[in-house]
């Protein structure tokens, strides 16, 4: 088991979520912008149209991602995958989930950010620790990633029906 990352892999991961972070805070801004144009029945069907053009760029970005990935053998695309696979998710919850004057769907979003915020914190920490290396670390941290995601759909589907 490693103990220590070098000086560029910690300089590389630093940089990622940095870029991750900022990238999970103008999404939450977006979706606040695009809450309080869905308030207004004045601009309620440009949210809407906006929200499917968001779908379908975030959609069209995760298969352009996952095929310059797999063309240039690289796992490090597969973080922007995530995320715009993330984007089509989240803006199809808020689109056929809300029903006039809803809120729910944007307040679970918003916790998703927060706790996808938080993780790769954790992460983050695990890793420049050189803890990740640990199988049973690993697990645990992505068995917890993956029931906060189970939870997410659930929430997601819950308040669909």
């Amino acid at each position: 088991m490693r103990n220590k990352i070098s000086r560029q892999e910690k300089e590389r991961l630093d940089n990622k979520i940095v870029f991750f972070s900022s990238v999970t805070f103008l999404y939450a801004l977006l979706l606040l912008f695009i809450q309080r144009m869905s308030a207004n029945s004045m601009t309620v069907n440009g949210a809407l149209a906006f929200i499917e053009i968001l779908r379908w760029v975030a959609l069209g970005g995760a298969m352009l991602c996952a095929a310059w990935s797999a063309y240039k053998e690289k796992k490090g695309f597969f973080l922007y995958c995530a995320m715009c696979i993330y984007v089509f998710f989240s803006t199809t919850v808020i689109r056929y989930c809300t029903s006039r004057g809803s809120a729910r769907p944007y307040l679970i979003n918003y916790g998703a950010l927060a706790v996808v915020f938080v993780m790769a914190q954790i992460y983050y920490a695990l890793k420049v620790r050189g803890k990740f290396d640990n199988k049973v670390v690993r697990g645990l941290f992505l068995g917890a990633s993956a029931l906060l995601i189970a939870l997410f759909a659930a929430v997601s589907i819950y308040h669909r029906f």
